[in-house]
């Protein structure tokens, strides 16, 4: 048996490609919200792909009823950003 919290950690585990680097997972209860904070360090239009293509993987399960971009900024040579979904209950 796996409750909730822990399929949606299964589920975004495995929707973190290796180049992907998750630096914080926030849950707001009362919101229903799981803010994501990464960095992907790669070319620019590769690591925009990469985080498109997270957010697709995000939004085509069922624990998420929407998935946004918060924020994507340029960082050197990586790519920085916070990705906020609305967990389905």
């Amino acid at each position: 048996f796996i409750d909730a919290s822990e399929a949606k950690i299964n589920l975004i585990s495995a929707s973190v490609s290796a180049e992907i680097i998750l630096n914080e997972l926030s849950f707001d209860q009362a919101e229903h919200t799981l803010l994501l904070k990464g960095v992907i360090p790669a070319e620019e239009d590769f690591a925009q792909r990469v985080l498109i293509d997270f957010m697709q993987q995000l939004e085509l399960s069922s624990f998420f009823a929407e998935v946004s971009l918060v924020s994507s900024r340029r960082v050197e040579t990586s790519q920085e950003f916070e990705i906020l979904g609305e967990v389905v209950y």
